[in-house]
């Protein structure tokens, strides 16, 4: 298959990603209505997030079947980029129809437990020019969700006690840091890439 560079592209589609969830998130949670009980213009938020997340889920897919990336690559990349547009699509499904979404935060935290392993032995085999960039992207986006599972049962039943917004305030910060991460990354990568076409 013939190798196609479009990696820094799907690194900067990761800061798009989580800087747009941060906007969402953020905006929601300080328009919470206690009358509506509801966090009032999330729904219209989620059209952008499904948007992404199906852009992401597809190239993945594309990916994955025509195995562009030499040796192992593919594995590394396109799984973790996979799971991220399935949730992506889930989350804002289910916003988007007002079901409640705990269910998607418990299979982020699972998603987020995976891509932390897929980071340790992407960072383990020095499978990229940047291994200590590549555990850090994994680790924060990894750690992002696992705790965006208690930051969905804040969305859910308006959990507000410190423990919930404890968890809440480290999911926005490790998605930040997973946002930066891919920004910093890509902007590293951007260069090589451009002069290295297939």
């Amino acid at each position: 298959m013939v190798f196609i560079d479009n990696l820094a592209f799907e690194l900067f589609v990761l800061f798009f990603s989580a800087a747009l969830l941060l906007y969402v998130i953020i905006t929601a949670y300080f328009k919470f209505s206690k009358a509506k009980k509801e966090f009032e213009g999330i729904k219209d938020g989620m059209i952008p997030v499904f948007i992404v997340g199906f852009f992401i889920f597809a190239n993945a897919l594309a990916e994955e079947l025509m195995w562009s990336l030499p040796g192992s690559y593919n594995i590394l990349f396109y799984d973790p980029f996979m799971m991220f547009g399935i949730l992506l699509m889930s989350l804002s499904i289910a916003i988007f129809f007002g079901k409640k979404i705990n269910s998607i935060g418990f299979l982020s935290l699972l998603f987020g437990v995976i891509i932390i392993l897929y980071g340790i032995f992407g960072y383990n085999l020095n499978m990229t020019k940047a291994p200590q960039m590549l555990l850090g992207l994994y680790g924060f986006f990894g750690l992002a969700g696992i705790f965006a599972y208690p930051a969905t049962l804040v969305y859910d039943f308006n959990k507000r006690s410190s423990p919930y917004l404890f968890a809440f305030a480290l999911f926005i910060i490790f998605l930040a840091l997973a946002g930066v991460a891919a920004l910093a990354l890509g902007a590293i990568s951007l260069p090589a890439h451009l002069a290295s076409p297939p």
